[in-house]
């Protein structure tokens, strides 16, 4: 990919980024959070919530993004750390 190829695309993904950003966590957000540390799955999480599993996906994106992290791992620990969930 040529360097200004990169730099659009880039611009294009920080853009999207931003649009689908959220501001505040969820008492659901938090919950799934909780979940996941105690080892529960997507689809648990997915039926828990009355959801699709495409749908858990995309609100943990937003949930990484949020939290400024990489992976849904990484969330679960930063809540951890950050006192967010027990």
């Amino acid at each position: 990919m040529s360097s200004a190829a990169y730099s659009r695309h880039k611009k294009a993904h920080e853009a999207f980024s931003y649009v689908k950003r959220i501001t505040v966590l969820r008492q659901m957000d938090v919950t799934w959070l909780k979940m996941l540390a105690d080892g529960c799955v997507l689809k648990d999480l997915a039926i828990v919530a009355s959801i699709s599993e495409q749908q858990v996906k995309n609100r943990l994106q937003s949930i990484r993004l949020f939290m400024g992290v990489a992976t849904t791992t990484h969330a679960v620990a930063n809540a951890l750390r950050k006192g967010i969930i027990r």
